[in-house]
């Protein structure tokens, strides 16, 4: 089976803001990456896609060249399951794609088992990775997850890291395709602020980022947050930056319209305390933005290619660092360089673009097509 006109169906529970931002839901950067995905998937190859997303109701709309299979949030489990059942049915799809771990992993291996179809799992943050525990078993959506990562045709890892615990961990061989993102932009205009991007969520620890602004007045600061489920723990921290005078809280910026901010920037901060890949770290090297991290090196990269810094959670290092390269125009000019030239070499999307083809073109070889539906 060839891939011009595959269907490649998305279960992709949190991306309904990619299509409908007036909806009022949010979404992080493992979203915006399988858009990404489905897009070049249809450009380049022909492919047919839907995505499956939790909405406000139940649904079926048309995005472009995109179909989303809307599932309203008021279903329980056993009705969401049903309904993304219902909707890979419906779509008749001959391959399912899902990221970070869950029912739905096992949702798509069940599917794909039952069809005679294809299955693959992508790898997003640590907890896709973490070592397996007996107690998973009592864990329900963690047992799912290890089956549908058992019976997974393919699995797909953002890092070396990422390869290496899918064996260690789960006898499981990944194939490594790095994330996407558009070449490095002309060389930005600096604004001179201190960029954080992130959910209003505890492992992100924007307070951190406050932490800084206090301890230097005179360095201006962004902090864009997006809120999350926890609605106290966002009007802290709301109400804390808009005690700082050199603080700028924006709420929320949609992905189509970030990276203005990150080519505004003087420096990243990055304060999360475990990360998959993040999808910030790459706007800011795009942005020929240097980051400053304060746990968290896919790969080791920062370190290794000299992109920023890594404070091995130390804030007080991070601190430091901060007060220092602030104002060295030449150190950040080249970091910028650096980082820039990285993405261009790891993540360019049309190479990317290749690996994903050559993968789902192995999986699908073997099936047959099916006769067009009238």
């Amino acid at each position: 089976m060839e891939l011009k006109n595959a269907r490649i169906a998305f279960i992709a529970l949190q991306a309904y803001p990619l299509f409908r931002a007036e909806a009022g839901l949010r979404m992080g950067g493992a979203e915006v990456q399988i858009h990404q995905l489905a897009r070049i998937l249809i450009e380049q190859y022909g492919c047919r896609a839907r995505f499956i997303c939790l909405a406000p109701r139940d649904g079926l709309e048309t995005h472009g060249p995109i179909e989303v299979a809307a599932i309203s949030r008021r279903h329980g489990a056993l009705g969401k399951t049903r309904q993304i059942f219902r909707a890979l049915e419906g779509f008749g799809a001959d391959c399912v794609l899902q990221r970070s771990w869950g029912l739905e992993t096992w949702i798509g291996a069940r599917y794909a088992a039952r069809r005679g179809k294809r299955f693959v799992f992508m790898a997003a943050s640590i907890p896709d990775i973490q070592p397996p525990h007996p107690s998973d078993w009592l864990h329900w959506r963690r047992a799912a997850y290890r089956v549908g990562l058992r019976r997974a045709h393919a699995v797909v890892a953002q890092s070396e890291e990422q390869v290496a615990a899918f064996e260690r961990h789960y006898a499981t061989r990944a194939t490594l395709i790095r994330s996407f993102q558009p070449p490095p932009e002309p060389r930005k205009e600096d604004q001179g602020y201190v960029l954080w991007v992130g959910r209003a969520i505890e492992g992100k620890r924007a307070e951190l980022l406050l932490d800084l602004a206090e301890r230097f007045p005179r360095i201006p600061f962004v902090l864009i947050l997006n809120p999350a489920q926890d609605k106290e723990y966002y009007d802290v921290l709301c109400a804390r930056a808009a005690r700082l005078p050199n603080v700028r809280h924006v709420p929320y910026v949609p992905h189509t319209e970030i990276m203005p901010w990150f080519r505004g920037a003087r420096l990243f901060v990055g304060t999360s305390v475990r990360e998959g890949f993040p999808n910030t770290y790459l706007q800011a090297f795009r942005a020929w933005t240097p980051v400053l991290s304060l746990c968290v090196d896919p790969d080791h990269i920062i370190r290794k290619q000299r992109l920023g810094f890594v404070g091995d959670d130390d804030f007080e290092a991070l601190a430091r660092e901060l007060e220092r390269r602030y104002g060295d125009a030449e150190w950040v000019h080249e970091t910028g360089r650096r980082a820039a030239e990285h993405v261009r070499a790891f993540h360019d999307p049309d190479r990317l673009a290749n690996e994903w083809g050559d993968l789902l073109g192995r999986l699908l070889a073997p099936l047959k097509r099916p006769p067009e539906r009238t």
